[in-house]
């Protein structure tokens, strides 16, 4: 209900009497007392007629309270009012006039502190949100500058921000992880200034002309140096097949020049092999422009590599002689490595020659062996000339046998025979059809008759080439 508060501005209205005052209120009154006792007939009648079993139309209670009339005040103006918002006396104003201002009552109690409205800053201005969603006027909050303050204390020195040099340039980091611009420190180059050496001292002239203190700029004797510089052996302990062989050596770089001596745990079987030192890239091997064959690297040899830029050439520890060579030694001298070609047997191959068991491995070294043991035998007893008298010459198991024969089961490796033989394999490609057709009938006859038979004895020793520095017996 509110309350209508005067326009002291306007000229004051005149003020009822209390005779008038007392006779509203007494038609106020009379007014109650009739709606009182007409409502008290009613509910009387109402009361009746709902208990009366018999009564004609009893109406639910519902129905009764709906038809029960409504006391209603609006605006100041009382009154019964039907059902259906009707009249049923007529409405009695109740409102007086306005009366004087009261005094000022008491400060309530402090209400609960509100939620903090949307807001945001625009530099030092504020501007708050209303709360029908609206925006109000920008406030800057800065105040007037004042004056400076007294100096505070020095604080600790701060930590120096990441920053990063390029030649002379420096850019620092930025507190939110972005890099600032660089900005090129070097000044302009100055005049060298006029100066005088004494020995290892020198003094420089001033600006003004004079000149100043000598400054002797040799330093403290150094210790000797090592002629050794930093180990560059390794060994290399990948497997066999493997055709990257890594190694790490402290220290060496990747650089042209680079050198380095390995030893390999295992005799090499890949082709085409190459070097990777401390993790980086991989770069071929070579040893006189090509890759090392397969058997060629030797168990526990040592071997000095040097870098050109592109691969690294092998510069020492290689044999003289390659892997399953033939060679014909002028004087009876043996040599390290070699085993002649007498055909003999070798027991335990693959452990005593583990660089000519790899070579006989690879597809040009199974074609100098022959299929079975049986091929190699009819070999050895070929018949190579056939006598006016019918009389036959052949090898009879000394000579004749140009291939190796290797026999997995048992790790055994059976030689050539070449006792009295040139390099070819005599034979008409019928009694040994694998060693195809040959002309030693006709190049022995030139032989003996060019040759003594002292000097082929003695002086001609074919010998083929393993090589195994741990195993040259």
């Amino acid at each position: 209900m509110s309350q209508n508060i005067p326009d002291e501005s306007q000229t004051p209205t005149e003020q009822p009497t209390s005779a008038a005052l007392l006779g509203k209120m007494s038609e106020a009154i009379e007014v109650l007392l009739a709606a009182q006792e007409k409502l008290v007939k009613v509910a009387a009648d109402v009361a009746k007629h709902t208990t009366d079993p018999n009564a004609h139309g009893a109406a639910t209670l519902a129905n009764i309270l709906k038809a029960m009339p409504k006391p209603v005040l609006e605006d100041g103006m009382f009154s019964f009012k039907d059902a259906d918002g009707n009249d049923l006396i007529s409405p009695v104003n109740l409102k007086g006039d306005t009366g004087e201002k009261g005094e000022k009552g008491d400060d309530g109690a402090k209400g609960d502190k509100g939620d903090m409205p949307d807001h945001q800053w625009n530099g030092t201005s504020l501007q708050i949100q209303k709360p029908d969603g609206s925006w109000g006027e920008e406030q800057n909050l800065q105040g007037p500058k004042g004056e400076n303050g007294s100096d505070g204390i020095d604080g600790a020195p701060g930590l120096a921000p990441e920053h990063q040099w390029e030649g002379t340039s420096l850019k620092f980091k930025n507190p939110d992880g972005t890099w600032g611009e660089e900005h090129d420190l070097q000044g302009v180059k100055g005049d060298m200034p006029d100066h005088e050496w004494e020995g290892t001292s020198l003094k420089v002239q001033k600006p003004d002309g004079s000149w100043g203190e000598p400054q002797d700029l040799k330093g403290e004797k150094g210790d000797p140096g090592s002629s050794l510089g930093f180990n560059t052996f390794t060994r290399c302990t990948c497997p066999a097949a493997s055709s990257t062989k890594m190694i790490n050596v402290e220290g060496l770089t990747l650089v042209p020049g680079a050198t380095l001596h390995v030893a390999f745990d295992e005799v090499n079987t890949a082709e085409e092999i190459s070097l990777a030192l401390n993790g980086g890239e991989s770069k071929p091997i070579l040893y006189q422009g090509l890759s090392p064959e397969v058997g060629m690297l030797a168990k526990n040899q040592i071997y000095s590599l040097m870098y050109d830029g592109d691969v690294w050439q092998i510069i020492a520890g290689m044999s003289p002689d390659r892997i399953g060579q033939t060679k014909w030694f002028e004087d009876t001298r043996e040599r390290p490595g070699y085993v002649p070609y007498n055909g003999t047997a070798i027991y335990n191959f693959s452990a005593l020659w583990p660089q000519m068991a790899a070579y006989l491995a690879t597809p040009y070294g199974q074609e100098r062996q022959f299929e079975s043991f049986s091929e190699r035998e009819a070999a050895h007893v070929a018949v190579w000339h056939t006598l006016a008298s019918g009389a036959t010459v052949g090898w009879n198991g000394l000579g004749g046998v140009s291939k190796y024969f290797y026999d997995p089961d048992n790790d055994i490796l059976y030689m050539p025979d070449f006792r009295g033989m040139i390099p070819t394999m005599a034979g008409d490609g019928v009694v040994a059809p694998s060693m195809g057709e040959s002309m030693g009938d006709g190049i022995r006859n030139i032989i003996a008759g060019a040759w003594s038979s002292k000097i082929w004895r003695r002086s001609v020793n074919l010998y083929g080439a393993f090589y195994d520095p741990d195993n040259s017996d």
